[in-house]
């Protein structure tokens, strides 16, 4: 008779467990495809084409983030969500306050039911190619007879007259809080350049010419504070044509270029 009384047990437990199984999380699982390790180095902004995919289980809402993101980085998806199978763009741009090395940066995926992490390494250029230092030459003073360091002017460099022209710089930077911008891993070459913050320039008295502003590319100021401009064509003095969009600086192989730069209107 106890024997007997055991078996509807049995059936029932096996009832629950089934109904159980049927209730239990659907073993949805996905992979993060395309996230591969990053050189850069400061002003850049980098992008990595990624693709959740699901490989098992039914489909379920994915949402992406990023974790362990140092200081003077910022990043931003191009959709961070989706519904298991579908691809988006992580964009990572970097700051001159980044610490310079090695970043692990973890990319992750959750649902539901599922997390999913998969590491990659940032890495930051730390060679140095040139150091800028930039001077508001508005706020000289007999207390400051070379003007004021600039905070926060916006420094880009192209590689040739058509990328200046199209306004698509090759590097840029902005200067810190002691007015000076660091450089990372240029290839040695002549740039154009330009420096400005608010109506300040580099290129000072500037007039519109075939409908293009031109003006004087700064070099020093004297002993009044007055700007001092650079002769752009070598013929020993300064004319209407040395006016000029921009200014050039040359970088040197295995070398630290250092360079001052006045800025005014």
């Amino acid at each position: 008779m106890i024997r007997r009384s055991i078996f509807p047990l049995i059936i029932c437990l096996i009832t629950l467990f089934a109904s159980c199984k049927k209730e239990s999380p659907n073993n949805f699982e996905c992979e993060i495809q395309g996230v591969a390790n990053i050189d850069a180095r400061v002003g850049d902004t980098k992008a990595l084409n990624l693709t959740i995919a699901r490989t098992q289980g039914a489909s379920e809402n994915v949402t992406l983030s990023l974790k362990n993101v140092p200081s003077g980085i910022s990043y931003a998806f191009e959709t961070n969500e989706g519904n298991s199978n579908f691809a988006t763009t992580l964009y990572i741009s970097i700051s001159n306050t980044v610490k310079m090395g090695i970043h692990s940066i973890t990319v992750e995926a959750q649902s539901e039911n599922f997390r999913k992490t998969v590491d990659f390494n940032l890495t930051i250029d730390d060679h140095i190619s040139m150091t800028m230092k930039v001077y508001d030459e508005s706020k000289w003073t007999t207390e400051h007879p070379v003007g004021e360091l600039v905070i926060g002017a916006t420094i880009n460099l192209f590689k040739d007259s058509l990328s200046f022209a199209n306004q698509t710089p090759y590097y840029s930077t902005i200067t810190d809080s002691s007015g000076m911008a660091n450089f990372y891993h240029l290839q040695p070459m002549t740039y154009i350049f330009t420096v400005e913050k608010g109506d300040l320039s580099n290129i000072v008295a500037k007039k519109e010419v075939n409908n293009k502003l031109i003006g004087f590319a700064t070099i020093n100021i004297d002993k009044n504070g007055q700007l001092q401009y650079r002769d752009q064509n070598g013929d020993g003095k300064i004319s209407e044509v040395d006016r000029s969009a921009y200014d050039r600086l040359v970088v040197y192989d295995n070398v630290v270029s250092q360079r001052i730069v006045w800025i005014g209107k």
